[in-house]
């Protein structure tokens, strides 16, 4: 089985892989998921995300991309908690994964 990462190439670097952000809500269903998949997309206009997939189903939202080595994770996963407060408000944990393989 051939796993297939894209390789990102910039003026000062390179990598292959990504990162995974994930939410669950507690009990219930996210009931609008309309408005939480612009406001998701517009967290990731703002913090310049690459090649951003969004997956909403009943109780979780996952959001995949690839960000720039300037941006810090912390700074990413605050940036898409508040575009989530008032939709997600009952999340009962969230997970975040970077799989990031620096290249030459």
């Amino acid at each position: 089985m051939k796993f297939m990462r894209k390789f990102y190439k910039r003026s000062h670097s390179a990598s292959a892989g990504g990162c995974a952000f994930a939410q669950r809500v507690k009990r219930g269903k996210i009931e609008n998921k309309k408005e939480l998949r612009i406001r998701l997309n517009e967290a990731g206009k703002k913090l310049n995300l690459i090649d951003a997939t969004i997956k909403i189903y009943d109780n979780i939202f996952f959001l995949f991309f690839a960000m720039k080595p300037a941006l810090a994770a912390a700074q990413a996963i605050d940036e898409i908690q508040k575009s989530t407060a008032g939709i997600a408000d009952r999340i009962s944990m969230h997970i975040f994964s970077s799989h990031i393989q620096p290249r030459q």
